[in-house]
């Protein structure tokens, strides 16, 4: 199956999944929250930051494959998002490192909800385990391994805030997931 195809594919189906987590968002913070799937490419982690911001690392498990899937921040825009659902006064003052436990919760949901939808839609069992925080210290190969990653679109109209999210998984996941696309769509 021709790459373009499968990346494609593989956006409609994370779409969906970027789609749900929005309405789960809009229904936790009772704002708008429009969340798009812009782009899936292949590159490496380390030259995706110009500076490091948060990094969540999200691990499942399951027949036919294991995976970790990162979730981070692409500029500093989304922390305004999160100081908002701490408290409406903290959009003009708050730390970064307050907003770690908003960081995951809502991380968790994202991230979450996009790797729900393509496990359901390829017909995987994944078990979750819970989201941690990483640092690309405490994982130094992640600077220079390959990965897939999707840019995700944010906005929330209401405090006019957008930007970009990044989520992103292994080769390993992607040659799992490709596989599984091709025995879907050759059915």
């Amino acid at each position: 199956m021709p790459e373009e195809k499968i990346l494609n594919s593989l956006k409609e189906i994370l779409s969906l999944g970027a789609i749900q987590a929005g309405k789960v968002l809009e229904e936790l913070s009772g704002m708008t929250v429009e969340l798009r799937i812009t782009k899936i490419y292949k590159g490496v982690f380390g030259k995706k930051f110009e500076k490091q911001y948060f990094l969540m690392r999200q691990r499942v498990n399951g027949k036919p494959f294991n995976a970790s899937f990162y979730f981070s921040m692409l500029d500093t825009e989304f922390l305004k998002f999160l100081a908002t659902l701490d408290s409406s006064d903290a959009v003009r003052d708050y730390q970064e490192y307050d907003l770690v436990d908003s960081f995951l919760e809502v991380g968790n949901i994202i991230s979450g909800n996009v790797i729900a939808v393509f496990a359901d839609f390829l017909n995987l069992e994944l078990e979750y385990e819970l989201p941690t925080m990483v640092t690309f210290e405490m994982e130094p190969e992640l600077m220079e391994k390959e990965f897939f990653f999707t840019k995700v679109y944010f906005e929330i109209k209401e405090i006019e805030v957008h930007g970009y999210l990044l989520l992103a998984f292994s080769k390993e996941a992607y040659s799992a997931i490709v596989k599984k696309l091709g025995e879907i769509i050759n059915d």
